[in-house]
């Protein structure tokens, strides 16, 4: 239809006294224990044994109560209501860390049931015959002190655990709730047609977000709090002008503070005091460590975490003025609805972080195959394709090689550096403007037509000291770049064999000459009409079809804008080079603190040359720092590791809506409606990547791309095959150069990739293969490079992305029989996108320059969803059919119980087998890409999918880690196995033939496009309770609410990773629906005291 106005209308006092008392509980006596915590055991912490195969019930305890009260304070004039609830909420939340193995500890690693002493193992290089370590010392120390304070892993089915080098660790901390809220109204009468109200609210909810984790001591425990306060003063004047006339007045003011609580990086590397982290560029006088986890794609945790998604402080206080007004005029035939509201947004966001890359602590990341590659020489012959990531990322995290150093530094309106340690603040306001006109008119008897226009605009943030940056051409007048013209201007390079790389430089909004960071979208009219016919037929098949009145037929067409939150209207344009800017020492070499160790650079790989913390002496930092220039360019290798900007060239998204449906009057007072809804988006806001790398880029000479040599040669270092130059690679990588960063002797400069970086191969991990290339090309060599190489990613929210959304359903309504009313209704539908996502999504598309390689089945799309509620008043008591009785005593004992259930059933979600998690196959960048899917070679339906049991499969094996304790004489002795013996598939090896990387050359469109069905749900909730007439005022009620009454599990669809076969289709964890705190029936109690 048109759509409409809604109001929601709060509680108000009455001429009489009246309110109620409640108090809900539940607790772990009343609930089921949940899935995960039935099969995985409890480790002792003092002798690493199995104390229990199962992990009790946590304790939980979760109480809610209120009070309400209303009535007159004079009595036909004013009135008042009010309303308090607390609750307090003992919970615990379950987590999953990946921690090392015991032999990882000891810096041995273990591929293929063989294991690898870094000390002192010789089987590394070509001919397996070199030491995997080149100088010989094995573990870092300081690596081995951080690994050491950290638990024994009890479940190897957390996603990313293989079972020998890193163990899954799932466990439960306690996460106490507080919430409180109290509201107060008054109404007031001043005449028969002027009506005001007013009402204050505040709320409080203290919070353990479970996002960050401490591993130390003999239990974990989670220090990171989301604390939100907020109240509110709300007043309306309503007045009856005339008897068809109504001026409706609304005015607001609404305020949020929100604080996100951490240990800070900085903090925790003080109170562990690991050796050699010592230093006195930071606030706290250490540095913290990060094995195993480079650019935010964590592959191992560490005993605090220091990532910047768990260990960032953020906080946000925003508040809301808005006012309004609407006039209802009804004259003759037509209803008419007009009006306008403006709402003042002022908003202060501080925060510690840029959300991935770097915090205002300093932390060095300990990883590899990132800004250094490990080369075959430190890698042994028989590692499987799938496996030399894995391999490269812990021999580069064991050994203690540092990846990068970096820190957030923050400037203040004038580019003055602030000291290490400050925060990023952003004092923005914004306005929002809507006006609006609807009629409706009843041009026949049987005919509506309602037709309407609203008109509506949102200025673009104002930063009170100008703190927001555009992104220029430093070398060519400052022009300020817009998304499409940056990316198309580089694809018509790269199809050119031209290379399009400008000096990024990023000027302050004062001195751009212009007064907003985007464009105002003033072009926001949204018309929508539709009209509804109510046909009387008496007689005939038309009168058995349609009824005399008893059907409605409907249709309607509109356009609906978006609103753009605080994410793209505050905290993107402060993320920005300038005032926000990340400082980092990448890849520092072995000698880089002028006291390196035993045997530095004794050669030229990654093992023999680049720093060991704990091993070369104090951890290299970033240099403060100093007075920028305007424009702000980044200098130096990888001198920021991510910027954040709106395209100034912006449009608001809109949905263009269509609906038709057919409704029919049935016997039993139903209501059967059937109809048709779509939703055509467009200009949605996606983001982009001006690093995104240009796979179409031709090779002048050849006439070979990118795209065609990447294939060629990928495939030959996955299967192992004899390594055939190829054009592309050979002319536009320099061979000396490239021996020379990799540190390999290769007679090809394609031979010299696949030795020297075949993990970027075997992880389909174009973009940093792309990174590797520029480092030789740019560093190595002096020539153009094919990204940039200040910035290793340029983040631009933009709008380029589009959806459509069909959808049948059939709904049948019931509304009220015989103490029975439900409601069902059944849909099928379809939603494609190009991997749409909600506005504070950091993700970017897989290639920039085409974002219609992922369009496919939306995340959310189900096909078919059916929903059931009803409400049943059981037939017994006074004025019932069933056990009337004249004993008033008796009704009251027998009278008054009810029932009510929803129940909620669909099909599965869409599933790829997946290229790895780098989420660059098709070079979109390298920190926030999402993970591309492989090529289905037949109808993924034929594939088939479900719960399968397993029979052992073995160390490294695909879906090894859901091999059990019957499983055990296949392991080293020692192995603990819990694995839930569970996989999507019957035969995941079989699996793997059917599917097939992404070809660069000659696939338009990923796997994304015809993907695997996961698993399907179904749920039912119950409720039973009693009310009981205490008094004709008065009454009781009691009732208990089953939250999944049949405690059904319904499991998370599995990882199906091709460079992670051991989880490869593993069913490891149940599915714990929205706003539930747990997967497992839970049960609450409940009272209920009305007056």
């Amino acid at each position: 239809s048109s759509g409409g106005q809604i109001t929601l209308i709060s509680q108000s006092g009455t001429n009489s006294y009246h309110g109620s008392a409640y108090w809900f509980h539940q607790n772990d006596d009343l609930n089921a224990n949940t899935w995960e915590n039935n099969h995985t055991p409890v480790i002792d912490p003092v002798t690493d044994k199995v104390k229990t195969t199962f992990t009790p019930r946590p304790e939980q305890r979760d109480n809610r109560g209120g009070l309400s009260v209303g009535g007159p304070l004079r009595r036909d004039k004013t009135f008042f209501f009010g309303n308090y609830e607390v609750r307090r909420f003992f919970q615990s939340l379950e987590f999953t860390r990946l921690v090392p193995s015991a032999a990882l500890k000891q810096g041995i690693l273990t591929f293929g049931g063989v294991q690898y002493n870094l000390a002192t193992s010789t089987a590394c290089g070509s001919g397996g015959n070199l030491p995997c370590d080149p100088r010989g010392i094995g573990i870092s120390p300081t690596v081995q002190a951080v690994w050491n304070l950290m638990p024994t892993g009890n479940d190897n089915t957390v996603p990313g655990a293989d079972g020998v080098n890193i163990l899954g660790l799932r466990g439960n901390v306690p996460a106490p709730t507080k919430n409180d809220a109290v509201s107060f109204k008054l109404d007031h009468a001043f005449t028969n047609k002027v009506h005001f109200f007013g009402r204050y609210s505040y709320f409080r909810s203290l919070t353990p977000n479970g996002g960050q984790i401490d591993l130390r001591g003999s239990a974990p425990t989670n220090p990171s709090d989301s604390n939100l306060r907020g109240d509110s003063i709300i007043s309306g004047l309503d007045w009856q002008l005339r008897p068809n006339l109504l001026n409706t007045f609304r005015g607001g003011w609404v305020r949020s503070r929100q604080d996100f609580t951490v240990i800070r990086p900085s903090s925790s590397a003080a109170e562990l005091k690991l050796p050699g982290t010592a230093s006195s560029a930071s606030q706290t006088g250490y540095i913290a460590l990060a094995p195993g986890l480079a650019t935010g794609s964590g592959f191992l945790d560490t005993v605090v975490d220091v990532d910047t998604q768990r260990a960032r402080h953020q906080a946000i206080y925003d508040s809301n003025k808005q006012y309004g007004d609407f006039l209802t005029w009804t004259k003759g035939k037509h209803t008419i609805v007009g009006g306008g509201e403006m709402r003042w947004l002022p908003t202060i966001h501080d925060r510690d972080d840029k959300v991935i890359g770097s915090l205002n602590s300093l932390v060095a990341a300990i990883d590899g195959d990132h800004n250094f590659t490990i080369p075959t020489a430190n890698r042994p012959p028989g590692i499987a394709a799938s496996e030399v990531t894995k391999w490269d990322r812990l021999y580069a995290a064991s050994l203690g090689l540092v990846d990068n150093v970096g820190i957030l530094t923050a400037s203040d309106g004038n580019l003055n550096p602030l000291p290490f340690g400050s925060t990023l603040i952003a004092r923005t306001t914004l306005r929002a403007y809507n006006f609006f006109y609807q009629d409706t008119w009843r041009m026949k008897p049987s005919l509506t037509l309602t037709y309407g226009l609203s008109y509506g605009w949102q200025t673009t943030p104002q930063e009170r000291d100008g703190k927001q940056t555009f992104m220029v051409d430093a070398s060519g007048g400052n022009q300020i770049f817009t998304a499409k013209d940056y990316l198309n201007a580089k694809a018509a390079a790269a199809a050119a064999g031209n290379f399009y790389d400008p000096t990024i430089g990023y000027l302050p909004i004062r001195s751009s000459g212009r007064n907003n960071v985007m464009n105002v979208d003033y072009g926001d009219f949204a018309p929508r009409f539709s009209l509804a016919w109510n046909p009387s037929y008496q007689g005939g098949f038309l009168g058995h079809l349609f009824g005399d009145r008893k059907t409605v037929v409907r249709s309607g067409y509109g356009i609906a804008y978006d609103r753009i939150n605080t994410v793209g209207s505050v905290i993107i344009p402060m993320l920005g080079v300038g005032f926000a800017q990340t400082l980092t020492v990448a890849a520092p070499g072995c000698a880089a603190s002028a006291t390196p160790g035993a045997n530095c650079a004794v050669n030229k790989t990654a093992g023999a040359s680049i720093f060991r913390v704990g091993v070369d002496g104090a951890i290299p930092t970033p240099a403060p720092l100093g007075q920028q220039a305007i424009p702000v360019v980044p200098k130096g290798f990888l001198a920021e590791t991510l910027s954040f900007a709106n395209d100034p060239d912006f449009k608001v998204g809109r949905s263009h809506m269509v609906d038709f449906t057919i409704q029919r009057e049935m016997r039993g007072n139903m209501l059967l409606e059937m109809g048709y809804i779509g939703r055509f988006a467009r200009d949605l806001l996606n983001n982009v990547n001006f690093n995104s790398s240009p796979i179409m880029f031709k090779d002048k000479v050849s006439g070979q791309t990118f795209a065609q040599a990447y294939d060629s040669l990928s495939a030959q270092v996955l299967n192992k095959q004899t390594i055939t130059p190829q054009p592309w690679f050979e002319n536009l990588i320099p061979l000396a150069a490239c021996n020379g960063v990799l540190g390999v002797s290769a007679t090809s400069s394609t031979s010299c990739l696949a030795e020297g970086d075949a993990g970027d191969f075997t992880s389909f991990n174009v973009s940093d293969l792309f990174l590797i290339m520029d480092i030789v090309r740019g560093l190595g060599a002096g020539l153009p490079t094919f990204n940039n190489l200040n910035i290793l990613d340029m983040f631009v929210r933009t709008h380029r992305d589009f959806s459509n959304y069909s959808a049948a359903f059939l709904a049948l309504h019931n509304r009220g029989w015989h103490g029975v009313q439900f409601d069902l209704n059944y849909t099928y539908s379809k939603s494609l996108d190009q991997i749409g996502t909600v506005q504070n999504s950091a993700s970017y598309f897989a290639s920039s320059f085409n974002p219609a390689y992922e369009y496919g089945p939306s995340f959310f799309d189900r096909t078919h969803v059916f929903n059931l509620t009803y409400n049943y008043d059981l037939p017994f008591g006074g004025g019932h059919r069933l056990g009337s009785s004249n004993h008033e005593s008796l009704n009251k004992i027998i009278g008054g119980w009810f029932t009510s259930g929803i129940f909620r059933a669909n099909s599965g979600a869409p599933l790829t087998v997946v290229e790895g998690q780098s989420g660059s196959s098709l070079g979109g960048g390298i920190i926030f890409g999402v993970a591309q899917a492989a090529i289905p070679l037949r109808n993924p339906s034929s594939i088939g999918g479900g719960l399968n049991s397993l029979p052992c499969a073995g160390p490294g094996n695909p879906g090894s880690t859901a091999d059990g304790p019957g499983c055990q004489s296949l392991y080293p002795p020692g192995t603990t196995l819990n694995g839930t013996g569970l996989d999507y598939f019957k035969d995941p090896s079989a699996v793997l033939k059917d599917f097939r990387p992404i070809l660069l050359a000659s696939d338009g469109r990923t796997g994304r496009s015809r993907p695997l069905r996961g698993f399907g749900l179904w749920n039912f909730d119950l409720r039973i309770g009693k009310e009981t007439k205490i008094h004709e005022r008065y009454s009781f009620e009691f009732s208990a609410a089953l939250f999944n009454a049949f405690n059904h599990v319904n499991f998370q669809d599995p990882t199906l990773d091709l460079t992670n076969l051991p989880t490869f289709g593993v069913v490891s964890q149940s599915l714990t629906p929205a706003n539930r705190n747990a997967s497992s029936r839970w049960v609450q109690l409940g009272l209920r005291f009305n007056f």
